[in-house]
């Protein structure tokens, strides 16, 4: 076969994958920051009084740890995407970056395909490819160059092979705006490109930090959709955090819930609805709650009701109440309302979502 040239299609042309089932592995993983509080400066005039300022924040300052990712296990097999769901501040991006090789855990391991990467971080360069948000991942793209001439210039730049950039283009949905200057496109075209030059690398392992967020819901549709192709058509494993359920829903084969850095929950989407004991779910949303008395008797009907209040408000947001039957314990719970001068804006009656477990997990109270 020599001197005969072989055509390879983009999915072919990627590097051996990962021949471990268990392509990451995390062991009592921890990361620590360290936050300074710097006093208040001291009021001196003159060219003194700026090196006496700084004397007086340093010396008179303190130190705070903060633990973001805290004793972190989790396996990810090969082929899978695994969603990391929390709300903001769980650890998501700081997880992400770790196992993108961006920082260094503070205590634990980490293993990629067996391998210890505190012994060998040459393999975070080889196999992993991180992709932060569509919009923030946009200061990579030259608005000065068409949307072929950015992923050419993507792949001198890191000496990637050129030759799938007609394929990856054609991947990623850009149409016409391939030869259109970057800087013409919208927000939905620019997070095509982001997602076109990231595919250059041929990594089998994928970590997306909230890819979709900012994105209009159409564009994240297809960037969903894109994320399942290449797991498929690629074999390649995705590790994507999001705080958005229904996200999760649509591509996730595992969820790992994160809350204050903890692994609370990690399993399949229905194994983790059939985690919700209570069967059914009463949905109320109300305004006018002006104290957590009404919360402290719906508990008297279940155990399991939180509040979750709307963004930006505290009288306001969505009751959920657990039950057995639904319709049964409604008439109660309607009353227990009204008792309490609750406005009732709707109810919905349904059976336990991927977002009730979510909630349960997370309980958010007032």
């Amino acid at each position: 076969m020599s001197g005969e040239a072989i055509n390879l299609t983009y999915s072919q042309r990627q590097p051996s994958y990962l021949p471990s089932e268990e392509v990451i592995r995390t062991v009592h993983l921890n990361k620590i920051f360290t936050r300074y509080t710097f006093r208040k400066s001291v009021n001196v005039h003159g060219p003194s009084g700026f090196f006496m300022d700084l004397y007086y924040r340093y010396s008179h300052s303190s130190k705070e740890r903060i633990t973001v990712i805290d004793d972190v296990n989790v396996s990810i097999r090969k082929g899978e995407i695994v969603c990391i769901l929390g709300p903001n501040g769980s650890g998501k991006t700081t997880l992400l970056k770790i196992l993108a090789g961006i920082l260094k855990p503070s205590s634990g391991k980490i293993y990629l395909n067996g391998r210890d990467l505190s012994i060998f971080p040459d393999l975070v360069s080889r196999y992993v490819s991180f992709i932060p948000g569509m919009l923030s991942g946009g200061v990579w793209i030259n608005s000065n160059l068409t949307g072929r001439q950015n992923l050419q210039y993507y792949a001198r730049l890191f000496g990637l092979d050129p030759t799938p950039i007609d394929e990856i283009l054609e991947m990623v949905g850009l149409g016409e705006a391939t030869n259109a200057r970057a800087g013409t496109y919208s927000p939905g075209m620019f997070a095509r490109i982001v997602l076109g030059a990231a595919l250059m690398k041929p990594a089998p392992l994928l970590l997306m930090d909230e890819p979709a967020i900012g994105l209009s819901r159409e564009v994240v549709l297809d960037v969903l959709s894109y994320i399942k192709r290449i797991s498929k058509e690629r074999g390649a494993t995705v590790v994507y955090a999001t705080n958005v359920i229904e996200e999760a829903e649509r591509i996730a084969d595992t969820i790992i819930v994160l809350k204050d850095g903890h692994v609370v929950a990690s399993d399949n989407m229905d194994n983790l609805i059939a985690s919700v004991k209570q069967g059914e779910v009463i949905e109320i949303e109300a305004s006018d709650v002006m104290d957590d008395v009404l919360l402290g008797t719906l508990k008297k009907r279940s155990s399991d009701a939180f509040f979750s209040p709307r963004q930006g408000e505290e009288t306001a947001g969505t009751f959920r109440i657990y039950v057995q039957e639904a319709r049964k314990a409604l008439a109660m719970v309607v009353a227990d309302c009204m008792s309490s001068d609750v406005k009732i804006d709707s109810i919905k009656l349904h059976s336990n979502t991927l977002e009730d477990a979510y909630v349960r997990l997370i309980q958010y109270r007032v």
